[in-house]
């Protein structure tokens, strides 16, 4: 019984570790930071931003961040914005997709 049991483990592992791994494509509207900025962004010793892709509205998802004194960088949460203003202001609720 426990080398079938051995068996069966091994088999087991074996699968788990030669099954391929998922590659999903990441929302392109949606901006993870530091490593997804579709719509653009930036980074500076100082702070920066992370934009998604824009929708056809033209508003996006947009991120700053600021770096803070003995924490690091610190992202604010993500706001829906005009997508060419020059200081995006935040957006009713029908902005961003939501509308759609």
């Amino acid at each position: 019984m426990t080398r079938r049991l051995f068996s069966l483990v091994a088999a087991i592992a074996i699968a788990v570790a030669l099954a391929p791994t998922a590659q999903a494509t990441p929302d392109p509207y949606w901006p993870i930071p530091p490593v997804w900025c579709p719509g653009g962004g930036t980074m500076t010793s100082w702070g920066g931003f992370c934009d998604g892709r824009a929708y056809p509205d033209n508003t996006k998802w947009h991120m700053d961040s600021y770096w803070a004194p003995f924490v690091g960088r610190v992202w604010n949460p993500v706001v829906c914005v005009v997508a060419d203003a020059p200081a995006p202001p935040p957006l009713a609720p029908a902005g961003c997709g939501q509308g759609i």
